[in-house]
């Protein structure tokens, strides 16, 4: 089989059967027969790969993932590449060649069922969409098929990004959960002591951790309605400074917001907007706790309005740079700067503001970071 030349690689080969031999391999399954029968009876996108983990066949739900109508458009291309994996151009010689590639999961599984066996594993993959970086969750699963005399590897996937998604927010949700239900019943267990002098202060602690358990309740139930398509807004008429500074006013309690200075810039006149406010506050609200936790204690944390005749912009700025790695995935459910598990504040800001009809964005660079949504000003 002609070859291209070799060229240096990070991990797997970096060869590819050049046009011809891609042309002769295709033709193997051209027209009906057991091999193309049996791929467009599978129901999970698959794709068969020859010896150097390039597409020669793909079937109906492999193409509708790729985008893609015929099977010629993605002739030759390796997974990666169709999928628009982010770590391709980074590699010499495309998808499976570069450092990243070392930890994928889909590479190893392909690998393995080179070697003439089956192979299974959860990969995730951080592609370019309209909408810039997203992570997708799929379990790979590989196994060699010989056809025409001639080794293949049958490369299936399962998107899996829900079920991953659904485990990050009941991670998240039970985690502060139980954290508030364990500080409330701290409080409840000291206000048995009548004697304590500061027992007005444990019970206005105790209010606001009641107060933040129905937040997070609410903001689970909005998130999963949200998820599924369900959601149904509730617009009313809101007067925007009013709403901007009742919003401060109220996560002015949160543990989190009172050792930050938050203010909000004056508008030159007070203006209506129609929308609904439940949703709006929870966006601008998790805008806000980014980012009081991002400046900590003694920050200092700007809200702002930019009017324009067609377009409202309600932006949160704070001091600090989010990491450039960080940057290009804020916006995915399970990102954050935080930790594990921190980020489906941004994720959630992302999905209401499509729901409010508007967007959501970010500039982070010369020492400060700033959200904004922009809303229709009609």
């Amino acid at each position: 089989m002609p070859d291209s030349d070799p060229v240096d690689t990070w991990f797997a080969p970096a060869a590819r059967s050049d046009a011809a031999a891609l042309g002769r391999q295709s033709q193997l399954f051209i027209g009906r027969n057991l091999a193309t029968a049996l791929l467009e009876a599978l129901s999970e996108p698959s794709a068969l790969l020859n010896s150097h983990r390039q597409v020669i066949h793909a079937n109906g739900a492999f193409l509708k993932l790729a985008g893609r109508e015929h099977v010629a458009e993605i002739l030759g291309l390796r997974p990666g590449e169709i999928l628009q994996c982010v770590h391709v151009d980074a590699g010499p010689a495309g998808c499976g060649t570069s450092q990243s590639c070392a930890t994928c999961g889909a590479v190893f599984s392909i690998l393995e069922g080179q070697k003439g066996g089956h192979a299974n594993s959860v990969c995730r993959l951080h592609c370019h969409t309209p909408f810039g970086s997203e992570a997708f969750d799929f379990r790979v699963a590989t196994e060699s098929l010989e056809h025409a005399g001639e080794r293949f590897v049958l490369f299936r996937l399962e998107n899996i990004t829900d079920e991953k998604r659904r485990q990050s927010l009941e991670r998240l949700f039970f985690h502060d959960v139980l954290n508030l239900v364990g500080a409330i019943r701290g409080f409840t267990e000291l206000l048995r002591d009548y004697r304590l002098e500061d027992r007005e202060e444990l019970h206005e602690l105790l209010l606001q951790a009641s107060h933040q358990l129905v937040d997070q309740v609410q903001g689970q139930r909005l998130l999963l309605k949200a998820e599924r398509g369900e959601l149904e807004l509730k617009p009313q008429r809101l007067w925007l400074q009013t709403f901007l500074k009742d919003l401060v006013a109220i996560y002015r309690h949160h543990p989190v917001v009172q050792p930050v200075e938050v203010r909000v810039l004056p508008l030159a006149e007070d203006l209506a907007l129609m929308t609904d406010p439940g949703l709006l506050s929870r966006v601008l609200g998790n805008l806000v706790l980014n980012a009081c936790e991002a400046v900590g204690a003694g920050g200092q944390v700007t809200v702002g309005c930019d009017v324009g005749s067609e377009r409202i912009r309600i932006w949160v700025e704070n001091a600090g740079e989010i990491p450039t790695p960080v940057q290009a995935k804020i916006f995915t459910e399970s990102v954050s700067t935080k930790g594990r598990g921190r980020g489906l504040g941004t994720y959630s800001v992302r999905l209401f503001c499509d729901y409010l009809g508007g967007r959501a964005f970010f500039a982070s660079g010369a020492g400060l970071t700033r959200f904004s949504i922009e809303l229709p000003a009609a």
